[in-house]
């Protein structure tokens, strides 16, 4: 679960499985907004398997299909673990290893170059979900004197906000699950993708009785418990 779908936090412990020492170290899974709690076990450096965490707060211990083949993920001989350089034509799928030194070097040159030739606004950024805060693209840019940066937002959740603050005045962001008495899922599948979501909408049924109601045309994990 390492690289981008995964991001470690300090805690570890040790446990004997046969033999052998195994190291079972807690992380954050990286492959939606939720950021589960998972549990890698390791043995001697290398992953072995891939399970949520009992004791996170949130996902508590569940792992939806990403989660699920997050070791695939880490191990698929496709990943890109390296800086890769095209050494044939265009097109032709040839690429060589290089260092990390040489690519950076080599992509501040060209920057470099862009700005010194046709102004620093020939350089446009493109960012996408990255978990987390994009601040530090958007310093960069902004230091490097440009102001073309856009992000995925636009074809994501910026459209729902435009057609919610059209239908009914405003975007429900920010959830206030506890006080609802009926919750619409529009073409959302909490059940499959959204395990944490999907726990709490059920917490409030079981508590006060909330209506769930599931608009799709396709039979789904989120109606898999009748209301």
């Amino acid at each position: 679960m390492a690289g981008e779908s995964a991001r470690p936090m300090m805690a570890c412990a040790w446990h004997f499985r046969g033999n052998y020492m195994e190291q079972i170290r807690k992380v954050a899974c990286f492959f939606c907004h939720q950021n589960c709690g998972m549990l890698v076990h390791v043995k001697d450096g290398d992953i072995e398997a891939i399970e949520g965490d009992p004791e996170h707060p949130l996902g508590r211990g569940g792992a939806c299909a990403r989660a699920q083949i997050a070791l695939q993920h880490h191990k698929h001989p496709a990943r890109l673990n390296y800086p890769l350089k095209r050494s044939g034509r265009r097109g032709e799928g040839k690429w060589e290893r290089i260092t990390w030194e040489q690519a950076l070097d080599e992509i501040a040159a060209k920057l470099g170059q862009f700005r010194d030739e046709s102004g620093a606004e020939t350089v446009c950024s493109a960012g996408g979900t990255l978990r987390t805060d994009d601040s530090p693209r958007r310093r960069f840019m902004n230091l490097f004197g440009s102001p073309n940066v856009f992000h995925t937002s636009h074809v994501c959740w910026i459209p729902t906000f435009m057609y919610e603050t059209a239908i009914y005045g405003w975007c429900a962001f920010d959830l206030d699950l506890p006080q609802s008495r009926c919750v619409v899922l529009w073409g959302h599948n909490p059940g499959s993708s959204y395990l944490p979501e999907m726990r709490g909408l059920f917490d409030i049924r079981n508590q006060n009785g909330t209506k769930i109601i599931v608009i799709d045309p396709r039979l789904k994990l989120s109606l898999s418990t009748p209301a």
